[in-house]
């Protein structure tokens, strides 16, 4: 398990005292120019991390899925051990965002709603969406289905709605509420990275143009049989690279995915680069001050890349294990 180990770079400096300033700048360069090297050429193959501060073990970090995912098996026994040697769980949100919730943080009435702010042109499918989730919504009501949501989480219902449509899962529940329900069993406390008012003003950062440009896409898919095509295709990705625990694919699916759909460039930088980095600073801050292990789950698409939360761990000086599958070992 050594090589799955990544730790960052110790400074290496010279035992000679002279020039001890220009020999330590030129150790401390060509140390950080080898571990960028490493960090591009490393690939993130897991979903379940031990961090450890100097060599001791002090939580968990997992890629979790906020729902099912079709041909994505739930493995749950592989993450017992280390919930339960763990001593809080702690999700990337645990609490649900409230229609109240949103008018107190965002001011909606009925003209800043996800109706309100719309074109004309983009009412029609809004009305589509709406109709089509209330038709299922008597099995799984949402919060964010009315008209009373803002866009982006209109828009996000809508798209977890349109996978379901077209890659049903055989079972939808994820691995966030088998979590949850295992930390109550075993009476776990349970926290937020992003609280629900924390995540409100997060989605307050989006433009709406993005939201609706996700929405106009997702209602073409029906007509669009090639459009239909790809996004199954990036859906069905996600489930492969779910499953063959590359993280660093995953993420990259994962964002190409909201570019097909519409959404620019900041859209991205804020829903995955901002989130990750201060995820990230939270779950170091949480791991080295908290005297008992914390078991963090995160949505898988934010642990991988060179901008993802495990780098950004490693970066921060973090122990970062790989715990693999037994078809890894």
């Amino acid at each position: 398990m050594g090589s799955n180990t990544f730790h960052s770079p110790k400074f290496v400096e010279s035992s000679h005292k002279k020039p001890v300033g220009r020999v330590r700048r030129k150790h401390q360069i060509y140390s950080l120019l080898s571990f960028g090297l490493l960090l591009i050429s490393s690939s993130v193959r897991a979903q379940l991390f031990e961090l450890s501060i100097d060599g001791k073990t002090q939580g968990y970090l997992f890629g979790s899925t906020h729902s099912g995912l079709k041909d994505v098996p739930i493995q749950f026994r592989r993450l017992e051990h280390a919930i339960a040697d763990s001593k809080f769980v702690v999700m990337e949100t645990a609490e649900g965002i409230s229609t109240e919730l949103q008018e107190k943080s965002l001011s909606l009435d009925q003209q800043t709603n996800v109706h309100g702010l719309a074109e004309e042109s983009v009412k029609p499918c809004i009305r589509q969406a709406y109709d089509e989730m209330v038709q299922e919504g008597a099995a799984r009501p949402s919060q964010n289905r009315d008209f009373r949501s803002v866009p982006f989480l209109f828009a996000h219902r809508y798209l977890g709605f349109s996978v379901d449509k077209y890659l049903p899962a055989v079972d939808r529940r994820g691995y966030d509420r088998l979590i949850l329900e295992f930390a109550r069993k075993k009476s776990l406390p349970v926290a937020s990275l992003e609280s629900a008012q924390e995540k409100v003003e997060i989605i307050a950062g989006f433009r709406s143009s993005d939201s609706y440009a996700i929405l106009s896409k997702l209602c073409q898919l029906e007509q669009n049989e090639a459009a239909r095509e790809m996004f199954v295709q990036f859906n069905r990705d996600t489930g492969h690279y779910y499953v063959s625990e590359d993280a660093d694919q995953l993420a990259k699916n994962h964002q190409a995915m909201y570019t097909f759909l519409g959404a620019g460039d900041d859209f991205i930088d804020k829903f995955f680069f901002d989130r990750n980095r201060k995820m990230a600073n939270k779950i170091e801050k949480m791991t080295r001050k908290i005297v008992y292990r914390p078991f963090f789950a995160v949505g898988a698409a934010h642990l991988g890349g060179d901008t993802g939360i495990v780098k950004t761990l490693i970066v921060s000086g973090m122990g970062v294990k790989l715990i693999p599958t037994q078809s890894q070992q």
